[in-house]
């Protein structure tokens, strides 16, 4: 059996930084989306994980880390090159392990779902961490009205 590759990405200043290095694997990346059972409603997506931050580079506002990487950053998980989540970081919090000097930062992300449902106004920002996905099919609906077949 071999082991999952999993990368963890976040967008920033215009291009996807690869942060897998500093996931905290021990703690688990957790994901969770659509219906928790088959009589459930579906719920947004939303991710959790924890990254090791030693040198602040994930304390929010702090002075190592990345100027973008604040509430609202985009972020994206696979596992053996297949998406799991993109979405918008929604948390970040920074505490001490220990007395050793250990710093983590918790990473709380929700999908396009969640931000749909939370404003309308975001509906275009929403789609962004999606696009380049491209459609997997496209009708565009505009045979005239009573048409028999479509174009």
């Amino acid at each position: 059996m071999t082991v999952p590759s999993l990368v963890v990405e976040a967008f920033l200043g215009g291009s996807w930084v690869v942060l897998t290095d500093d996931v905290r694997v021990a703690d688990r990346v957790a994901i969770r989306r659509g219906r928790q059972n088959e009589l459930g409603s579906a719920d947004a997506g939303m991710l959790t994980l924890v990254l090791v931050d030693d040198q602040g580079l994930y304390t929010e506002g702090g002075p190592a880390a990345h100027p973008e990487w604040t509430k609202g950053a985009q972020v994206r998980v696979s596992v053996n090159g297949s998406a799991r989540f993109a979405g918008r970081v929604t948390s970040l919090k920074t505490r001490w392990r220990g007395t050793v000097g250990r710093a983590v930062t918790t990473v709380t992300a929700v999908d396009a779902i969640a931000e749909l449902a939370a404003d309308d106004v975001l509906a275009g920002d929403a789609a962004l961490p999606y696009a380049g996905t491209g459609p997997a099919a496209w009708w565009p609906m505009d045979e005239p009205a009573g048409a028999l077949t479509a174009r």
